[in-house]
């Protein structure tokens, strides 16, 4: 029986992530049964997700204008149908996450950060998507059991100046199987 996999997703929008998000669903399915989380009212934005994934998205138009009020939404989906050996793969909108284990929620997290990692960022936290992540998300970032990034001049600030000691480099490149 396969292992369940949340992917958590709130604000999909047609940009790299997406295709990160349709990347990662198509190689974790093997191996995986994955449950996406989000809250997109376009529905072609998910037309390349593997069949197979199962998708909540509740399609709520007033959560969806406010980027925090969107993963707000979406965290309450997710506490509603988690167990304590959820594991979670956040693609973006990973504050309440990290909030939340940091209060000791029992889930594994995984985060995924595209965006740009400054030391002296002046964002407190982050409010969309595609922006350099907020200062105290970066904080808040060594609560997470795994970060994941593309790029290991990240990993260095991420280690030396946040503390953050379970870090992965991946490019977004798995290898096609024949």
């Amino acid at each position: 029986m396969k292992k369940r996999l949340f992917i958590f997703h709130p604000n999909i929008n047609n940009d790299g992530c997406k295709k990160t998000l349709e990347l990662y669903c198509d190689h974790f399915v093997k191996k995986f049964k994955i449950t996406l989380i989000t809250n997109t009212l376009n529905r072609n934005l998910l037309k390349k997700i593997n069949s197979e994934v199962k998708i909540i998205n509740p399609k709520n138009f007033f959560f969806k204008k406010n980027f925090l009020l969107n993963e707000i939404y979406c965290i309450f989906y997710f506490l509603r149908i988690k167990n304590k050996n959820s594991t979670v793969l956040s693609l973006d909108g990973h504050f309440l996450l990290l909030f939340l284990k940091l209060f000791k929620l029992n889930f594994k997290l995984i985060v995924r950060i595209a965006n740009p990692i400054i030391k002296n960022n002046k964002n407190f936290f982050t409010t969309d998507p595609g922006l350099k992540i907020g200062y105290l998300d970066l904080i808040l970032m060594r609560f997470a059991d795994l970060v994941v990034l593309y790029n290991k001049e990240h990993s260095k600030i991420l280690l030396n100046t946040f503390k953050v000691k379970k870090i992965l480099i991946i490019r977004n490149y798995f290898p096609k199987i024949i």
